[in-house]
């Protein structure tokens, strides 16, 4: 049986890029007609700016709110296999991957990336540096979409790697 030790995240887009994709859709939005037009409107929000944030909150929940949780459309779950770094995949169930709230994830393959292979004698440190090897391998296999690896690398420095490894 695997021992499965971490999901991350896959995004479909890096968090800096869905919120200025997000910026320019609001923009767009409030202001969508001539020059004029626009200058009427900035006019009628400086005298109403309840009305300003309350279109800009409708278009940010129109383009798909926030971005954390909201755009993740795989999981990796990695992994040990013998002395193997390894990662399933689990992926939105769709023919494109576009901005939606209804997802069914479901199983897309038992290898992303090529496996890792641990040294016998590897430490803890090294063995969360090849973690993190393996995820940039994934990467590769992705191209255009984010693995988040922002939690994995926050406590990756305090986990006995070497524990879950032996530990099956």
């Amino acid at each position: 049986m695997l021992k499965f030790f971490f999901d991350v995240p896959v995004y479909r887009v890096p968090e800096e890029k869905y919120y200025r994709e997000m910026n320019e859709y609001i923009e767009r939005n409030m202001f969508p007609g001539p020059a004029e037009h626009n200058d009427s409107m900035r006019v009628f929000y400086s005298r109403e700016p309840e009305q300003e944030v309350s279109h800009r909150e409708h278009l940010r929940e129109q383009f798909g709110g926030a971005w954390n949780y909201n755009e993740i459309i795989g999981y990796i779950r990695l992994h040990f296999l013998g002395n193997q770094i390894r990662g399933e995949y689990w992926g939105v169930k769709a023919k494109r991957q576009v901005r939606t709230r209804k997802k069914i994830f479901k199983y897309m393959t038992w290898k992303i990336a090529p496996e890792i292979n641990i040294p016998n004698k590897a430490d803890n440190e090294e063995i969360f540096k090849l973690i993190l090897d393996y995820l940039t391998r994934c990467s590769k296999e992705l191209r255009g979409r984010h693995i988040d690896t922002t939690i994995l690398k926050s406590i990756g420095q305090y986990v006995d790697w070497k524990s879950l490894l032996v530990d099956r």
